[in-house]
């Protein structure tokens, strides 16, 4: 499918693009893909920001990712690696890479390729005082037949239990402030239920269509189980109308 954007078409960045951003990246296994993940999307932050940080969170990976990281760490001032001592999932790590964000806007995506970094640029423009969480709709996704059917489900079901809609719960890119973001309350798989905890908290969101790529290597970490697990956590979310922490 054709990119929204074209890294090559992009200009220098006007006025709209001049507040630096945090890219935060948990990574797991990722040796196949992370360094064209990292130079792909230094590419095209390069292009649009004078100021930006890339904040890769290595979840101790068994692979040789690790060694990747800090081959790349070397090489790219942009670049920081925070590395677990053991693993802890993934909102683990989202949560300790916007702990550790230097700037005030947080682009949120995973390691594994699928997503196009130039589809940040959309995200980050739509972002305002009012919308304060913009979160991506996978188009044409590129997962396999019984994930997507699992999930398209899972995302009526969820529509249905809150009273809100919410396309793509599962989406990986999102963009926010970290005054907000970091007064999230953790929880294991927090990171499937942004939109949710906002819309308890009274603050806007919105869904915006974004570009989704096959995987180029390394092993989905998804399962229709954690699909399905979704379901009681909606529930406890619904009842408990649990929100963000106070200031």
């Amino acid at each position: 499918m054709t990119s929204i954007f074209n890294p090559n078409n992009l200009e220098k960045h006007s006025t709209e693009l001049s507040y630096p951003i945090t890219v935060v990246i948990p990574v797991y296994n990722e040796e196949s893909c992370i360094v064209n993940v990292l130079e792909e999307l230094d590419n095209v932050l390069s292009k649009q920001f004078d100021v930006y940080e890339i904040i890769t969170v290595d979840d101790k990976s068994t692979d040789n990712t690790t060694k990747l990281l800090q081959s790349q760490e070397k090489i790219n001032n942009r670049l920081k690696v925070i590395y677990q001592n053991e693993n802890r999932g993934q909102s683990h790590c989202l949560m300790q890479g916007i702990k550790n964000a230097s700037y005030e806007r947080i682009v949120m995506m995973d390691g594994d390729g699928q997503y196009n970094p130039t589809d940040i640029i959309l995200l980050y423009q739509l972002l305002s005082k009012d919308i304060v969480l913009i979160s991506g709709k996978r188009n044409n996704r590129k997962d396999n037949f019984l994930y997507r059917k699992a999930s398209k489900i899972g995302n009526r079901v969820i529509s249905y239990l809150l009273g809100t809609q919410i396309e793509d719960l599962g989406c990986g890119l999102k963009i926010g402030y970290k005054n907000h973001l970091e007064r999230l309350p953790y929880f294991k798989h927090i990171h499937r239920y942004f939109q949710i905890i906002y819309f308890n908290s009274g603050l806007k969101y919105k869904e915006v269509t974004i570009n989704h790529r096959p995987r180029i290597g390394g092993v989905s970490k998804y399962s229709l189980l954690k699909i399905f697990n979704i379901i009681p956590r909606l529930l406890w979310l619904k009842i408990t109308r649990t929100k963000l922490t106070e200031e």
